[in-house]
């Protein structure tokens, strides 16, 4: 029922993608591409390459814009350079306005929208330039109104009052070349004298006067020359400065919707590329190199006698105990048991390793000690594990991971010994992910639980096998990694790079059947992988 429901939602999941995916083409993106139009589609689709040259272009027609508008504001009247002036102020009001408007969502990597943009600030550039030229042509106005006034003022007639102040000046001469009893004859009746040099003072001060004001007219207007030139120059200058501020709008490198999706293509076409090319370089470069590398032998200057299989594999094993023994049984694994035995709690399988023993679960055990005493050794909570007892002799020895092993039995006064072996400085260790060994030293018997059950195999002339099978193995053996036999599976990823071998020696190898059954230990993601990998660095 579980698995239909499954079923049901998931294909209910895609039907309501289906469905969002038609209602979106057919109600919002006709919207979307009629607002855009084909040219707006276009550019919506540009590259960061062709966005760079639409903006040079762009720009180049902005300054030649600037340029045309230099020389018609040179021709315009005053009253059409103030008009045009109040409406420059206006445009750039309305362009800070649009400037000023925070850009949408997705206007950073819109090409349209980054070359409405720049185009804004192409127009607010020439805006400028335009207020500056007509300010300048104002300014030239004004002076050009003043030098007339001035001109007007120097081109004033003074030759008539020179003359008046010349005749003035000849009648007193006149009069004083008369004889002096004819002189004094008219001044005392007529005051002649002092009537002419009043004329005469009158007009030449009126001849003084005007020519002062003419003078000076004549210097003012040199000198509003001289500001009108200025003006010219100035005016010159504005078109240039106003060319110079266009061209100093850039567009900066961006990425697109194209850009954007090339380099999302680039990227997945590395994140499918990298783990094939490793692949490569691990087969025929790693792989090679690490199989020369020696191999790991934990005791081989010891001659161990191999352990005994001492009942295959199957889903329960009888354990009956002699004088002197104890059973210890790990949580989970005692099916059944007699009532007349002496049982109690072991906190610890082996207080010299109690990080290994709380790591596998060798920890509060059931001690079990009764001559006679039967007891059913069972996985009784997992359905596909089986258990095989082994059994070690006083000169027997046997590589184990601790994980594996849930029942020891062995003399209640000469506990089992366990030694450890670190290999920090090997490569297959480091390959293998296994730093330190644990060896159990007989005599007792070990009771395996495995998925599918376990197997025990003579080395002979070597083993192959995969990896996370490897339970136990005899400690005068080779231990190594070896390159998997076939490539396409492993380059396609259907096996993996190494397999563990075992060789030189006449020892005994013991494999689990199925150590990935039920998705237990090597199938584990995250947290617990990771803390399974450190577990099986120790030995665990």
């Amino acid at each position: 029922m579980g698995s239909f429901l499954r079923w049901v939602f998931g294909k209910a999941l895609i039907y309501f993608g289906l469905v969002l995916a038609v209602a979106f083409a057919t109600l919002v993106l006709p919207s979307v591409l009629d607002r855009l139009g084909q040219e707006g589609l276009a550019k919506e689709l540009m590259s960061p390459q062709a966005m760079a040259a639409q903006f040079a272009k762009d720009r180049d027609d902005a300054i030649s814009k600037v340029a045309g508008k230099q020389r018609e504001f040179a021709s315009r009247s005053a009253q059409d350079v103030r008009n045009l002036l109040k409406k420059a102020y206006e445009r750039r009001d309305s362009l800070d306005k649009q400037l000023q408007d925070p850009p949408g969502l997705l206007a950073s990597v819109s090409p349209r929208e980054i070359l409405i943009r720049k185009q804004a600030e192409l127009d607010r550039a020439v805006v400028d330039g335009e207020i500056e030229l007509l300010e300048s042509a104002a300014r030239r106005h004004l002076l050009e109104t003043d030098l007339r006034a001035k001109q007007g003022l120097a081109a004033q007639p003074i030759r008539e009052v020179a003359r008046a102040c010349l005749a003035a000046s000849q009648n007193l001469a006149a009069f004083k070349a008369r004889i002096p009893l004819e002189q004094s004859a008219r001044n005392l009746l007529f005051k002649d004298e002092a009537r002419l040099q009043a004329e005469m003072k009158e007009t030449c001060d009126r001849y003084g006067r005007a020519k002062a004001t003419v003078v000076n007219a004549l210097n003012e207007v040199e000198q509003a020359k001289a500001k009108l030139g200025l003006a010219a120059s100035d005016y010159a200058s504005a078109g240039e400065r106003a060319e110079a501020a266009v061209a100093g709008v850039v567009l900066k490198p961006t990425r697109t919707y194209s850009s954007i999706l090339v380099t999302a293509g680039l990227l997945l076409v590395a994140i499918l590329a990298i783990p094939l090319l490793i692949r490569l370089l691990f087969y025929f470069v790693l792989a090679p190199f690490a199989q020369r590398r020696p191999a790991i032998r934990l005791r081989p200057e010891l001659a161990f006698s191999p352990p005994v299989l001492a009942q295959a594999s199957a889903t329960s094993a009888p354990i009956t105990l002699q004088a002197g023994e104890a059973l210890f049984v790990r949580q989970g694994y005692l099916q059944s048991t007699s009532t007349e035995g002496a049982k109690r709690t072991r906190a610890l399988l082996d207080w010299r390793h109690p990080f290994s023993s709380l790591a596998s679960g060798l920890s509060f055990l059931t001690q079990i000690v009764g001559d006679g005493e039967m007891t059913t050794i069972s996985a009784v909570r997992d359905p596909l594990a089986e258990v095989a007892v082994l059994r070690l002799s006083e000169t027997s020895a046997c590589v184990l991971h601790p994980r594996a092993l849930v029942a020891v039995v062995q003399p209640a006064d000469r506990p089992l010994r366990i030694t450890s072996h670190w290999r920090l400085f090997s490569l297959h260790a480091w390959l293998t992910l296994q730093l330190r060994y644990l060896v159990f030293h007989g005599p007792g018997q070990l009771v395996l639980k495995g998925g599918r059950g376990i197997r025990v195999e003579r080395a002979e002339s070597g083993r192959l096998f995969g990896p996370d099978q490897l339970v136990g193995f005899s400690p005068d053996l080779s231990y190594t990694v070896t390159r998997t036999e076939t490539f396409w599976p492993y380059f396609l990823g259907q096996e993996a790079l190494f397999k563990d071998r075992v060789d030189a020696g006449g020892g005994i190898l013991i494999i689990e059947e199925a150590p990935m059954v039920g998705g237990r230990r090597g199938g584990r993601k995250g947290l617990e992988g990771a803390f399974d990998v450190f577990l099986k660095a120790f030995g665990v």
